[in-house]
């Protein structure tokens, strides 16, 4: 099985910023697995556990899935956490609304339904993880400093592929490698 995952990667530049921030605020929060810059992206459905024999089903539906878009651009602004109003499971950095973001992720979701990979039960939401809690305690300065952030801007992002990603968990963080890549508009 191979775990993999769909998703949007990120430009040098934003993952640099990114970087800068999440350096800032490790010190405020010891208990958070805070994700990589290298493996900062845009995750546009997770797969979970993919038989190797399914690798080219899914690579064929992505590559019609993408053909009809122009590339296009996403704003990467603020900061948040999911829930909102309980104690966070993840820490986020947001994307702008871009209603062509949300009919690709769409699109997405709907061609490998037709593979046999389950709906996503949340609505979609434009984010890019940069840590996950472990646990509660020792949160709150970190929670306290999140809305100084709710408006920084940390670039855009030009979208022209969307990219199918191996993901191997290890204790020292996950692993990424790209499986395959698609261009949006070719």
């Amino acid at each position: 099985m191979i775990r993999s995952f769909i998703a949007i990667e990120l430009n040098e530049d934003i993952k640099k910023e990114l970087g800068l921030l999440i350096e800032d605020l490790k010190p405020l929060a010891q208990d958070l697995k805070w994700v990589r810059p290298e493996n900062l992206h845009i995750t546009l459905k997770f797969l979970g556990g993919v038989e190797e024999k399914k690798i080219e089903k899914i690579k064929q539906a992505l590559e019609e899935t993408v053909k009809p878009y122009k590339p296009f651009t996403v704003k990467i602004k603020g900061i948040g956490q999911f829930p909102e109003k309980k104690m966070p499971r993840v820490i986020w950095a947001g994307v702008e609304h871009s209603e062509t973001l949300l009919l690709l992720q769409r699109e997405t979701e709907k061609s490998l339904l037709k593979l046999g990979f389950k709906k996503e039960e949340r609505e979609f939401t434009g984010h890019i993880t940069i840590a996950r809690l472990k646990n509660h305690h020792d949160i709150k300065k970190l929670l306290n400093k999140l809305p100084d952030f709710k408006d920084k801007d940390f670039g855009i992002q030009e979208v022209n592929e969307i990219v199918l990603m191996k993901s191997e968990l290890r204790p020292e963080g996950a692993r990424y490698e790209i499986i395959a890549r698609f261009a949006i508009g070719n």
